[in-house]
């Protein structure tokens, strides 16, 4: 993930532990390899919402090139263009 896209994510830290779906994106995610199943039980296995939005955005933010755009289409596909078109804007 490129500097501007972690810089997107950090600014919005709070607003996406408040508003992300978590269990919504998790498959979209594993279906296009951004994370293993592995990586899905540890975002599980969290109590809280805002605890899992944590552990999967930490994850996310080590996935590689392409897990900014993956992240933003995954947010598209499960309704919540919000948070997507919040991120970008902050690119």
């Amino acid at each position: 993930m490129e500097h501007s896209h972690k810089e997107a994510i950090r600014k919005n830290w709070t607003y996406l532990l408040e508003n992300l779906m978590v269990d919504d994106l998790l498959d979209y995610l594993i279906s296009h390899s951004i994370i293993t199943e592995n990586m899905k039980e540890e975002v599980e296995i969290q109590r809280t919402r805002r605890e899992k939005a944590t552990q999967l955005l930490f994850i996310v933010q080590k996935r590689g090139p392409k897990a900014f755009q993956i992240l933003l289409d995954g947010l598209r596909e499960c309704h919540m263009e919000f948070i997507a078109d919040r991120l970008e804007s902050s690119v």
